[in-house]
Parts: structure tokens; sequence; C-alpha cells
């Protein structure tokens, strides 16, 4: 079993939800919004270690809105095959990378996703 098929595992290292708000005062934050390193892959198992071959995808974005994978609604049958909860290996995965700089800071350093669809790894 994967890690994003079992059920009891919902996240790892993460702080409880509350409400968003961006800081005042002394605090600071960096927006990571822009050009990302971007790599498609249509199944998840064919992830490689090391990716020598990046795209580029504007962050924010939907990758599908982005010419990568057809979009997947329906308001019939689903176009895969479901069971759960276990995902088919015909799982389109993306993987991001972006290079950024945090200057020396006192106290926490939190890194915030907000719109990961399904499962995202830090």
């Amino acid at each position: 079993m994967r890690i994003y098929e079992n059920p009891q595992k919902t996240s790892e290292h993460r702080l409880p939800p509350r409400s968003y708000y961006i800081p005042g005062g002394s605090s600071k934050y960096i927006l990571l919004n822009g050009t990302w390193n971007f790599a498609f892959f249509k199944r998840d198992i064919d992830v490689p270690e090391n990716i020598s071959e990046w795209d580029t995808i504007q962050v924010p974005s939907c990758w599908q809105l982005a010419g990568y994978e057809n979009l997947n609604y329906t308001n019939i049958n689903y176009p895969y095959p479901v069971d759960l909860p276990y995902v088919p290996d015909d799982n389109p995965c993306g993987v991001y990378e972006r290079t950024f700089h945090l200057a020396q800071v006192w106290g926490r350093v939190y890194f915030v996703l907000e719109g990961v669809s399904s499962c995202g790894f830090v």
C-alpha cells in the first residue's frame, strides 16, 4: 500500500488547520508565486530519483490548464477504475522545484501549501 492509499494517513508533521491570515507586525512572509521548474509524469510510479529535464510552470496554477494531461470533469461515470483505497498505477504526478533563500530568522519558519490536490510532499 502506497502512503497516499492509506486512509489512516492524512498528514504528517502538519499543524492543525486554522483560519488563513498573513501575520503583521514584525512577522515576515515570502510569497513563492511565480515560475517554478515542473516535470509531469503520466504515472507517479515512474518519477525518477533525480530529474534531469524540467519544463516551467506558473504557480499558482493547474497543470491541466497549462497543457499537461486532460481535465477530468465528469457528471456520469469516473473515467478511471475505482477500487478504494487503491490508486490506479496510471496516476498522473507533477513534480515542482523552486530555489529560494531565507534570511536568518528567529523563531519558527512555516511553509504553507494552499491548493495541493490529493497528496503533497515537501
